[in-house]
């Protein structure tokens, strides 16, 4: 599974192919909970910015990684980490789209 989603003010994009993980309800869950002034949606040619977040899952809970990475519109990675928490993740990812928008405006 290959998976994306991505917001920004008010206008997300993002993608899903494969078949769908039962962690993708939770990712989608905690984007909406931590920030809800980002729209999170399934259609990528609407979206400024995508998120794809592999869930790796190992027998032992200090095995368990959350990998991501994000892309600005034109494709370009501008953040990618590995955390335990799968909200560490969302908080880092939402961080680096907050930078990114910063950086347009000047």
């Amino acid at each position: 599974m290959s998976g994306g989603w991505g917001a920004a003010n008010g206008s997300g994009g993002g993608h899903e192919s494969g078949g769908a993980r039962p962690q993708t309800a939770e990712i989608i869950k905690t984007f909406n909970q931590r920030y809800p002034e980002y729209t999170i949606t399934n259609n990528k040619d609407r979206g400024n910015y995508a998120a794809i977040l592999d869930h790796e899952g190992a027998k032992g809970a200090l095995r368990h990684r959350n990998k991501i990475a994000v892309f600005n519109r034109d494709g370009d990675a501008i953040f990618s980490d590995s955390t335990r928490e799968l909200g560490n993740s969302v908080k880092d990812a939402c961080a680096a789209v907050q930078k990114d928008q910063q950086s347009l405006k000047k």
